[in-house]
């Protein structure tokens, strides 16, 4: 995991907040979007109630995303 900049510090300290922080490459990003949509596409009812916090179990995927140490 990388550390905050100073200018990152600075803003928690003004504002307490440091905003925006890549998490993921917009490649990435691109990936989980497009996973996403195809289960709602694939699976309309898998992403109500609780299946909407649990959508790891059903995309290796996302699992990925989820459990990655390096986020």
């Amino acid at each position: 995991m990388s550390k905050l900049t100073t200018d990152q510090i600075q803003q928690y300290h003004k504002e307490g907040y440091v905003a925006p922080i890549e998490i993921l490459t917009r490649e990435e990003a691109l990936e989980v979007r497009n996973e996403i949509e195809l289960i709602e596409n694939r699976f309309p009812n898998e992403l109500n109630n609780s299946g909407r916090y649990n959508v790891h179990l059903i995309s290796p995927k996302l699992d990925e995303v989820v459990h990655n140490s390096k986020r």
